[in-house]
């Protein structure tokens, strides 16, 4: 029996992995896309994602289910890959993080040349032992275990630098958020 509520979790993790299985998926706002029609069989829901106009779900078996509007690809994830332990969404494109600390980007944005292609499914050189992801608009940000982060795609400033010249007084980033026009790196 399903029971609705507030609840307070406590995890204490000795050694693994913890899994939490939430209850049912509840979706609403414009359809236009089929952003908030649920797929048949979606089940085991452990994260989820929301883009522009399409809708990225990532199972307890690592595997990313999209939907929704599709016309850059943005719904065509890897389907191959099944040790995704995060998931991204930004207008026209999706991102995912492998268990490895591999990222992965699909949708517009395999170039740099014209609206929406802004270069943010362009993973930077360099990009590895990513732990965070982020995606919002026509950009893209990674958190490194080394508390680095890169960002790319496009800003209403411009083009970023990889990784992201951070204010001095940031040494040690443990959480990273992105907007549409703006970013949020956490200090640790």
């Amino acid at each position: 029996m399903k029971q609705a509520g507030i609840f307070r979790v406590v995890v204490v993790l000795l050694s693994g992995m913890a899994r939490l299985h939430s209850a049912d998926i509840v979706a609403w706002g414009a359809n236009e896309s089929g952003q908030t029609t649920l797929p048949p069989g979606l089940t085991n829901v452990v994260a989820l994602a929301a883009g522009g106009a399409h809708t990225l779900a990532l199972d307890g078996d690592g595997h990313v289910i999209a939907w929704g509007w599709n016309d850059y690809g943005q719904t065509n994830g890897p389907e191959a890959v099944s040790n995704v332990v995060a998931i991204a969404a930004g207008d026209y494109h999706s991102l995912a993080l492998t268990g490895d600390g591999q990222v992965l980007a699909w949708g517009a944005g395999t170039t740099n040349d014209s609206w929406p292609n802004r270069g943010q499914s362009v993973i930077p050189v360099g990009l590895s032992n990513a732990v965070a992801i982020a995606a919002a608009g026509v950009q893209s940000m990674a958190l490194t275990a080394d508390g680095r982060v890169f960002q790319w795609g496009y800003y209403s400033d411009g083009e970023f630098s990889n990784p992201v010249a951070l204010p001095a007084r940031l040494s040690n980033v443990v959480a990273i958020a992105a907007g549409t026009f703006h970013s949020l790196p956490k200090d640790g």
